[in-house]
């Protein structure tokens, strides 16, 4: 093949709940250019999320060759029903090409996958999942929270519009930077912003419905998950058309690879915003053996050097 892909496997330390799916290990591609034998970038669809799957990947890789190469080399189109992963593994591919990598300092908010992990965090921004259980398992422990940090809690579209009204009440105490997503019916959304004044951030109406086209002048943030949103040049063209908007981007558990990748973007975009890059501690090993984040600050190298133990040929 024209790129050449290896293969990457690593261990979550405990199952990971992607929407009902238990996800074990993380497995990806990374693609290396053939010349340098430098891996640039990294293709790595989420079980639970992605629509695609990895072997899915494999098999796309084999069948477009030719298409893949004259993109690279040319610019010239890819097939229309491209998947995300691959689309954003090729465009990071072709602008590493390029650009090559370079340093540079991300702040990170911190991932808390349950509320009853608060306890135990410190840190200036935390994002919090909520919604996976009755919403009064989450209000009795949240009414009581006395914290200064600021929250971005997350609800993955869990609530009906009396929930999120019933939500935002037990917790408007807190310091609250945006809830991502709270409503079931997105018709909902700017009557609840009106009624609360809640700062609202959109992920999956932007990542897989690609709801572009609607009015979302109301909406603070825009979290992009680019394994999920696909093409580099489309979330340009979306910062051109919702200028006032912050964009957030944010992990899908990719290896230290994808997140320098996505890190490129949330330093093109918003280099002064805190980010959802913090992901690399569910893992109990990554690709490299120098530490890549640290006191929630991602540091970009202008080098990378990966772990061979890790990687396996096609």
């Amino acid at each position: 093949m024209f790129i050449k892909l290896l293969l990457y496997e690593l261990d979550f330390i405990k199952p990971i709940d992607i929407f009902g799916t238990l996800v074990s290990k993380r497995r990806g591609l990374l693609l290396l250019d053939p010349k340098t034998n430098q891996a640039l970038s990294e293709c790595a669809p989420l079980p639970g999320l992605s629509r695609e799957s990895l072997e899915e990947c494999i098999s796309w890789f084999k069948s477009f060759d030719v298409e893949v190469k004259n993109y690279v080399l040319f610019d010239e189109g890819l097939p229309s029903n491209t998947p995300p992963s691959i689309q954003f593994a090729l465009d990071s591919y072709k602008e590493t090409q390029v650009d090559g990598f370079s340093e540079c300092d991300i702040q990170l908010n911190s991932l808390l996958l349950d509320v009853n992990d608060l306890k135990t965090t410190e840190s200036c921004v935390i994002k919090i999942k909520v919604g996976r259980r009755p919403l009064k398992d989450d209000l009795s422990f949240l009414k009581q929270l006395k914290i200064n940090s600021k929250i971005r809690f997350d609800a993955n579209r869990a609530w009906i519009l009396d929930e999120a009204y019933q939500f935002y009440e037990a917790t408007s105490h807190l310091n609250i930077d945006y809830i991502e997503e709270p409503l079931i019916d997105l018709n909902d959304l700017a009557l609840f912003h009106k009624n609360t004044q809640c700062p609202i951030a959109l992920d999956e109406s932007i990542n897989i419905d690609k709801r572009i086209h609607d009015d979302w002048s109301f909406v603070s943030v825009f979290v992009i998950k680019p394994t999920r949103f696909g093409s580099i040049r489309e979330i340009r063209r979306l910062k051109q058309k919702f200028q006032n908007q912050t964009f957030i981007f944010s992990s899908c558990f990719e290896s230290e690879l994808g997140l320098i990748q996505i890190s490129r973007l949330a330093r093109e975009f918003s280099s002064e915003s805190v980010h959802g890059l913090n992901t690399l501690h569910y893992f109990k090993e990554g690709l490299i053996s120098y530490p890549l984040i640290s006191n929630n600050i991602l540091t970009c190298p202008n080098i990378v050097i990966l772990k061979e133990s890790k990687l396996s040929v096609l």
